[in-house]
């Protein structure tokens, strides 16, 4: 059985997307295997979402790290760049 296992897959227009895989084997009589259900679940946006969270968090909680307003703004873009994934790119 396979439960919750995070992936990823290529799509058939060539994107790569997030995924959560769930299967199970299932029988019929006598316990012999009669086939198995694998379900994959796209989960890109929610891996999204919370980094996007979770860099909102760090950034509240940074706040108070930066009385200078020029440094804040290097911070926060460091994050957005990281939540974008072009960090080192700029």
């Amino acid at each position: 059985m396979i439960h919750r296992h995070e992936s990823k897959r290529l799509t058939k227009d060539g994107q790569i997307v997030d995924v959560l895989m769930s299967g199970a084997v299932f029988s019929e009589m006598e316990g012999e295997p009669a086939g198995e259900l694998v379900l994959l679940r796209d989960i890109t946006q929610e891996k999204k979402l919370q980094l996007t969270q979770d860099a909102l968090f760090r950034i509240s909680m940074a706040l108070p790290s930066y009385p200078r307003l020029e440094d804040l703004l290097d911070y926060v873009s460091s994050e957005i760049k990281r939540v974008l994934g072009v960090e080192g790119r700029w």
